[in-house]
Protein backbone atom coordinates (compact mmCIF):
# COMPACT_ATOMS: atom_id res chain seq x y z
CA UNK A 1 0.00 0.00 0.00
CA UNK A 2 2.79 2.26 -0.94
CA UNK A 3 1.48 3.53 -4.11
CA UNK A 4 0.52 7.53 -4.21
CA UNK A 5 -3.28 8.24 -4.24
CA UNK A 6 -4.84 10.77 -7.14
CA UNK A 7 -7.29 11.82 -4.00
CA UNK A 8 -6.47 15.16 -2.80
CA UNK A 9 -5.80 15.55 1.45
CA UNK A 10 -8.76 16.93 1.54
CA UNK A 11 -9.94 14.16 4.10
CA UNK A 12 -10.13 14.58 7.71
CA UNK A 13 -11.77 12.69 10.54
CA UNK A 14 -10.65 9.85 13.31
CA UNK A 15 -10.01 6.35 12.23
CA UNK A 16 -9.74 3.48 15.33
CA UNK A 17 -7.77 1.52 12.66
CA UNK A 18 -7.59 -2.43 14.24
CA UNK A 19 -5.07 -5.09 12.42
CA UNK A 20 -2.57 -7.30 13.49
CA UNK A 21 -0.15 -7.40 10.95
CA UNK A 22 2.45 -4.37 12.20
CA UNK A 23 3.39 -3.74 8.18
CA UNK A 24 0.34 -3.22 7.16
CA UNK A 25 -1.13 -1.52 10.24
CA UNK A 26 1.99 1.23 9.77
CA UNK A 27 1.67 1.27 6.52
CA UNK A 28 -2.14 1.71 6.18
CA UNK A 29 -1.70 4.00 8.67
CA UNK A 30 0.75 6.24 7.28
CA UNK A 31 -1.18 6.22 3.75
CA UNK A 32 -4.70 7.52 5.89
CA UNK A 33 -2.86 9.83 7.92
CA UNK A 34 -1.08 11.68 4.92
CA UNK A 35 -4.80 11.98 3.20
CA UNK A 36 -5.81 13.84 6.66
CA UNK A 37 -7.22 11.16 8.93
CA UNK A 38 -6.17 11.02 12.21
CA UNK A 39 -5.63 6.94 13.00
CA UNK A 40 -5.98 5.50 16.61
CA UNK A 41 -3.85 1.97 15.75
CA UNK A 42 -4.36 -1.12 17.24
CA UNK A 43 -3.38 -4.16 17.07
CA UNK A 44 -5.96 -6.84 18.03
CA UNK A 45 -9.51 -6.86 19.03
CA UNK A 46 -8.80 -5.85 22.08
CA UNK A 47 -6.70 -3.12 22.23
CA UNK A 48 -9.84 -1.43 19.97
CA UNK A 49 -12.38 -1.68 22.22
CA UNK A 50 -10.27 -0.23 24.87
CA UNK A 51 -9.31 2.31 22.35
CA UNK A 52 -13.14 2.96 21.82
CA UNK A 53 -13.51 3.18 25.31
CA UNK A 54 -10.97 5.99 25.96
CA UNK A 55 -11.50 7.70 22.80
CA UNK A 56 -15.00 6.99 21.35
CA UNK A 57 -16.07 10.92 21.41
CA UNK A 58 -13.90 11.68 18.56
CA UNK A 59 -13.87 8.35 16.25
CA UNK A 60 -15.97 8.82 13.51
CA UNK A 61 -15.36 5.31 11.65
CA UNK A 62 -13.69 1.91 12.63
CA UNK A 63 -11.46 0.00 10.05
CA UNK A 64 -11.21 -3.29 11.91
CA UNK A 65 -9.84 -6.25 10.01
CA UNK A 66 -11.95 -9.86 10.87
CA UNK A 67 -9.44 -11.96 11.06
CA UNK A 68 -7.40 -10.93 14.32
CA UNK A 69 -5.60 -12.97 17.22
CA UNK A 70 -7.36 -12.59 21.26
CA UNK A 71 -10.50 -10.69 20.21
CA UNK A 72 -11.50 -10.69 16.33
CA UNK A 73 -13.27 -7.48 14.24
CA UNK A 74 -15.95 -8.64 14.63
CA UNK A 75 -16.33 -9.52 18.12
CA UNK A 76 -15.12 -6.27 19.00
CA UNK A 77 -17.50 -4.33 16.46
CA UNK A 78 -19.93 -6.13 18.23
CA UNK A 79 -18.90 -4.54 21.92
CA UNK A 80 -18.35 -1.23 20.40
CA UNK A 81 -21.74 -0.89 18.94
CA UNK A 82 -23.64 -1.30 22.09
CA UNK A 83 -21.61 1.97 23.05
CA UNK A 84 -22.24 3.74 19.96
CA UNK A 85 -24.98 2.47 17.68
CA UNK A 86 -24.02 4.22 14.65
CA UNK A 87 -20.65 3.89 14.40
CA UNK A 88 -19.84 3.38 10.90
CA UNK A 89 -17.37 0.79 10.08
CA UNK A 90 -15.67 -0.94 7.35
CA UNK A 91 -14.17 -4.69 7.71
CA UNK A 92 -11.58 -5.77 6.24
CA UNK A 93 -10.29 -9.42 5.35
CA UNK A 94 -8.71 -11.65 2.82
CA UNK A 95 -10.87 -13.83 3.03
CA UNK A 96 -14.51 -14.31 1.30
CA UNK A 97 -17.22 -12.26 2.47
CA UNK A 98 -19.33 -15.09 2.72
CA UNK A 99 -17.19 -16.08 5.40
CA UNK A 100 -17.36 -13.25 7.50
CA UNK A 101 -21.26 -13.07 6.94
CA UNK A 102 -22.45 -16.72 7.18
CA UNK A 103 -23.43 -16.02 10.55
CA UNK A 104 -26.08 -12.96 11.80
CA UNK A 105 -24.78 -10.42 9.24
CA UNK A 106 -24.49 -7.64 11.48
CA UNK A 107 -26.97 -4.05 10.94
CA UNK A 108 -26.11 -0.68 10.57
CA UNK A 109 -23.44 1.25 8.51
CA UNK A 110 -21.31 -1.55 7.22
CA UNK A 111 -19.34 -2.00 4.40
CA UNK A 112 -16.49 -5.11 3.83
CA UNK A 113 -13.35 -4.68 1.32
CA UNK A 114 -11.43 -7.70 0.27
CA UNK A 115 -7.71 -7.13 0.88
CA UNK A 116 -5.66 -6.27 -0.56
CA UNK A 117 -7.11 -2.90 -0.37
CA UNK A 118 -5.64 -0.33 -3.24
CA UNK A 119 -5.06 2.70 -1.04
CA UNK A 120 -6.87 5.02 -3.48
CA UNK A 121 -10.14 2.61 -3.41
CA UNK A 122 -9.79 2.66 0.74
CA UNK A 123 -9.76 6.58 0.70
CA UNK A 124 -12.78 6.99 -1.60
CA UNK A 125 -15.19 4.06 0.85
CA UNK A 126 -13.67 6.23 3.30
CA UNK A 127 -15.04 9.47 1.80
CA UNK A 128 -18.02 7.81 0.92
CA UNK A 129 -19.04 6.39 4.38
CA UNK A 130 -18.19 9.54 6.01
CA UNK A 131 -20.41 11.85 3.76
CA UNK A 132 -17.40 13.87 2.41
Amino acid sequence: MTEKSHIEKSASGTILYAEDDEYIRTSTAEILEMHGYNVIKSADGIEAVDNFIVHGDRIEILLFDILMPNKNGKDAYTEIVLMNPEIKTIFLSGYSCDLFYLNSKPAGNICFMQKPVVPSVLLGKLQDMLGR
